[in-house]
């Protein structure tokens, strides 16, 4: 594993998916991994994010976004949230190096956020992303970055300091993190 993970928070995260499936919402289609080939993202020779054999286009969103999660090992994945609905579904509940949302135009990153209330990674998780696909060979240099969130560290001082923790789902179950 190249980069550090962290679960789906299990109240934000799993209970929703729980009660989206209850309440006959449309359900959050965990992917197995023969599933999820489709939705794996890719670099070309010219650097531009390849989905499915063809450039990636986010335009046909309504936002002009799409979801993004990228694994321990540097695996992304992408798809529509009409599509899949929450960040959880494409590693199936699984922990993420990086969740949020991009905007790509014909290839071409133009904008990414750590938007994802499924996981509500801290900045620096959200950040792998880029360290990925740079290394990748991507220009990812005047990419529009919309972080929400806040550094891991700077969240765990002030999760201590007022006494919070927050559960997430993972590979052995749950677990207490002060982020």
């Amino acid at each position: 594993m190249k980069y550090k993970t962290l679960g789906m928070l299990k109240n934000a995260g799993m209970g929703k998916d729980v009660n989206d499936k209850m309440s006959g919402l449309m359900s959050t289609p965990y992917l197995l991994s023969q599933q999820r080939a489709r939705y794996l993202v890719t670099v070309n020779h010219e650097g531009r994010l390849v989905q499915d054999g063809f450039l990636l286009n986010t335009s046909g969103d309504p936002t002009g976004y799409n979801m993004f999660v990228m694994d321990g090992d540097g695996a992304i994945y992408s798809g529509s949230k009409a599509e899949l609905n929450h960040h959880s579904a494409f590693l199936a509940g699984g922990p993420v190096a990086s969740a949020g949302v991009w905007k790509v135009s014909y290839g071409m990153l133009k904008a990414v956020s750590d938007q994802s209330g499924h996981y509500r990674p801290p900045v620096d998780y959200a950040e792998q992303v880029l360290t990925e696909l740079k290394r990748r060979g991507v220009n990812v240099h005047g990419v529009s970055k919309e972080w929400v969130g806040n550094k891991s560290k700077d969240l765990a001082k002030a999760a201590k300091s007022a006494d919070v923790t927050f559960e997430r789902m993972g590979a052995k179950g749950v677990s207490n993190s002060r982020f």
